[in-house]
C-alpha cells in the first residue's frame, strides 16, 4: 500500500513538472497572432483526442 502511495505522488508529480514545461513557451511570448492561436488549438486537438478515447 505504501508504494502505491508514493508511486501516486511521484506520478502526480511528474504531471505537474510536464504541465508547467508544456506552458513555457507562453512566459516568451508577447502577443500572438489569432491564425497562430487557431492552428497550436488544431494540433493540441488532434493530438489529444485519440488519447481521451
Amino acid at each position: 500500500m505504501e508504494t502505491f502511495v508514493w508511486a501516486a505522488a511521484a506520478a502526480a508529480l511528474f504531471t505537474a513538472i510536464m504541465t508547467r514545461a508544456g506552458a513555457l513557451p507562453a512566459d516568451f511570448v508577447k502577443s500572438l497572432g489569432q491564425r497562430t492561436i487557431g492552428r497550436s488549438t488544431v494540433v493540441v486537438c488532434r493530438l489529444m483526442l485519440p488519447l481521451s478515447h
